[in-house]
């Protein structure tokens, strides 16, 4: 029996790390080579949180898959198998975040979920896995970013960059803070202005512009006071200016690229 040496990196799935088999995922030759094969396109495409990728209102089938080998220094157990396919095929298959704990993939996470598992053996002894991967879109995702202002001086100008593969939908909170209060946002950058009239004071507005949902706090149908502007932040620099009668404002946010050919 032989003891591997390789060059590779750990992993999380599923919220477990691979260290807890001993397992990695290894580059072949000593390089960092992705095999990653990506649908072409030439329309920009973002993430519902329903998990599907959406242009507009029409579903897009465009997804990502690619090929993995996990390693371990020593053979895999019979035992050790078995409990490494429960982990990483479990029979609901659901996408689960897939994190590579290289400085490449440095906070993004692939939503995947595992298809084939195939074990290797290397001189008579199983030493790794390979396993072909199916991502819901051709983006990986960072974790939800918040940008949060309490009490801000206005009007407030902001200069967001995304620096993401394609456009965002960001998630919009507001709390007015007089009566019959009305909010204005503008994205210089696109052009585009969102607003809101006759709120209540001490009233917080949420507004998702992915799923082009508004909800207010205090149970009210808001929809009529919306001029239905659902805003996005294009590739590249963002200039935000938020005037009106604003307590509290923050967006939510989650960057998606491409990495690899």
């Amino acid at each position: 029996m032989i003891k591997l040496s390789f060059n590779a990196c750990d992993f999380i799935f599923d919220g477990i790390s691979s260290s807890q088999y001993g397992m990695m995922i290894a580059y072949l030759n000593n390089d960092r080579q992705d095999t990653f094969t990506v649908s072409k396109h030439t329309i920009n495409i973002y993430k519902s949180k329903f998990g599907k990728s959406k242009i507009l209102d029409i579903q897009e089938d465009t997804n990502r898959s690619f090929d993995i080998s996990l390693v371990k220094a020593t053979p895999i157990a019979p035992y050790e198998i078995d409990s490494i396919f429960r982990w990483l095929m479990p029979k609901d298959n659901k996408f689960r975040k897939l994190y590579i704990n290289d400085e490449k993939y440095q906070g993004y996470y692939y939503y995947c979920k595992i298809l084939e598992i195939e074990a290797n053996e290397i001189a008579g002894y199983p030493y790794a896995i390979k396993c072909k991967i199916e991502c819901n879109s051709q983006y990986s995702y960072s974790d939800k970013r918040k940008k949060l202002y309490n009490s801000p001086t206005l009007p407030l100008t902001i200069n967001f960059i995304n620096d993401s593969s394609t456009e965002m939908k960001p998630t919009f909170k507001f709390k007015c803070n007089l009566v019959n209060g009305s909010i204005t946002l503008q994205n210089q950058s696109t052009n585009k202005t969102m607003t809101l009239n006759d709120l209540s004071q001490n009233e917080t507005i949420t507004i998702d512009c992915e799923e082009q949902s508004i909800n207010s706090d205090l149970s009210y149908l808001r929809l009529n006071n919306f001029n239905k502007e659902f805003m996005n932040f294009k590739i590249g620099i963002n200039k935000l200016v938020l005037i009106g009668n604003v307590d509290y404002f923050e967006f939510e946010y989650q960057n998606a690229k491409i990495f690899g050919n």
